[in-house]
């Protein structure tokens, strides 16, 4: 075929093409007016290696030798983010934003944990935590307070 034959066919079906145009373009135009944002807010958490100098010095400390074993190193970024991810953190920053859900009351845990996401950047000791709300102001609380809550948790355990 040729390019003539193409632009008869074009012209042929013209009115086709321009009614689908024009209804793609005006259902856009309808949903993209009508659609809500949605925030998210990222909070980040740099964890610091607070373990104990052994009093060997550079020998190896025997926790190391323990979990040099069939396990292998656990890795204490990915065991602070299972940590965050633990119903206790969550049903602090739940009391602590006092937010209640559509219908008043508190808002269920397993439901505000799902909607939160907690990882890891790689080769580094930081966590992010990120929250996605349509209210900005909230989503932005509800991620500084998870952190403040993290580093709250930690400071007490490691005193």
């Amino acid at each position: 075929m040729e390019i003539l034959e193409y632009y008869y066919i074009f012209l042929k079906r013209k009115w086709i093409i321009l009614f689908s145009f024009l209804g793609v373009s005006i259902i856009t135009l309808i949903w993209l007016l009508t659609a809500s944002p949605i925030y998210e807010s990222k909070a980040k958490i740099l964890m610091s290696d607070t373990s104990s100098t052994s009093p060997l010095g550079n020998l190896v400390e025997m926790s190391d030798l323990l979990s040099a074993g069939s396990f292998g190193k656990a890795d204490p970024i990915a065991n602070q983010i299972e940590i965050i991810k633990t119903r206790p953190i969550f049903k602090e920053v739940i009391k602590s934003l006092q937010f209640p859900d559509k219908d008043e009351m508190l808002i269920n845990v397993d439901g505000f944990m799902n909607q939160v996401n907690i990882s890891a950047i790689r080769n580094t000791n930081i966590i992010v935590i990120a929250y996605r709300n349509k209210d900005k102001n909230l989503a932005a609380a509800v991620a500084n307070t998870i952190a403040s809550v993290v580093v709250k948790n930690n400071r007490e355990v490691n005193q």
